[in-house]
Formats: structure tokens, sequence, C-alpha cells
């Protein structure tokens, strides 16, 4: 065995991990904010900006958490965008509801 194939064989338990990665879970994360937050709401303000609005584009998704919770309970038709191969299946089952298409970036 080469140094290449070695060092791919001792890299396989993360390649593993990662293919079934499916979004960031910080909620188990205790996080001692290091100054007040913004007087606003992120998402409360999203809300308002896309009340009424037929459809919404968000890049970067990430894992779709955020633009979900924004989404959640609104008619609006979700355009979103991740190129972080492994992210982006998790944003697709997650955007399902309110995505009706999704493209692979070329890698």
């Amino acid at each position: 065995m080469d140094r290449r194939e070695a060092a791919l064989r001792q890299l396989e338990p993360f390649i593993t991990r990662a293919r079934s990665f499916s979004g960031w879970d910080l909620t188990v994360a205790r996080m001692t904010p290091l100054e007040p937050g913004p007087p606003w709401d992120y998402e409360a303000v999203a809300r308002d900006h896309l009340a009424g609005a037929r459809t919404v584009l968000d890049l970067g998704t990430g894992g779709g958490e955020v633009l979900a919770r924004v989404l959640a309970g609104g008619g609006c038709h979700a355009v979103a965008t991740e190129e972080w191969v492994v992210n982006a299946p998790a944003a697709r089952r997650r955007l399902a509801p309110w995505v009706s298409r999704s493209y692979a970036a070329p890698v």
C-alpha cells in the first residue's frame, strides 16, 4: 500500500461520517453571549419582507434550517443555493415543501 492509499484509509471514518451529515444542530451547545445581540430578530424581519412575495432567493442556505423557519406557514416559493456538496442534500430535504426544483453545483 502506498502513502496515498494509507492516508485515504485513515480518512475513511471521517468520509463515512460526512456522507451522513444532515445539517448543524447546535441545540446541545451551551453558548454564552459575549455581548447583547442585535435589537432586531432576523427571522421576523425576513418574514415581514416575504409577506406578499411569490418567490424568495436564498444564497448559501447552509442546511436550510433558517430558511425553513422563515418560510413555515407561508405560501412563498423558494430558490436556494448551497455550494457545499455535503450540506446541499440536507437543505434539499428540509426545503422540499417550498423548493420545486434543485440543482447540483458542478464540482
